[in-house]
């Protein structure tokens, strides 16, 4: 009994840290002040890639040893917020909404 109750408190670490990690993928790719991701240093980048890498499995191992999967697929989506971007930059780019042109 005692061994069921640690893997659900490890579970539960498990969410809360990849929930955090997603919030975090979330404000450094979309929110301004805090962006780092395409800005000119690579460095932001691989930040971005490696803690989306790592709320993904991550995610990914949360969905698959818990119960209740709200959370979990919320810091899923949440951590891909990078891949995100870069589908809806391309989605702008080629519908003619944004343009590069000076």
């Amino acid at each position: 009994m005692e061994n069921t109750n640690a893997l659900t408190k490890k579970g539960t670490i498990i969410k809360y840290i990849a929930l955090i990690i997603g919030i975090a993928c979330l404000l450094l790719t979309f929110v301004t002040p805090t962006r780092v991701v395409m800005i000119g240093s690579i460095y932001g980048d691989y930040i971005v890639f490696a803690l989306t890498a790592i709320g993904v499995l991550l995610s990914i191992y949360s969905i698959r040893i818990s119960e209740k999967k709200l959370i979990p697929i919320l810091s899923l989506i949440l951590s891909l917020s990078f891949p995100i971007m870069f589908v809806l930059w391309l989605i702008l780019l080629f519908t003619g909404t944004i343009d590069f042109a000076p």
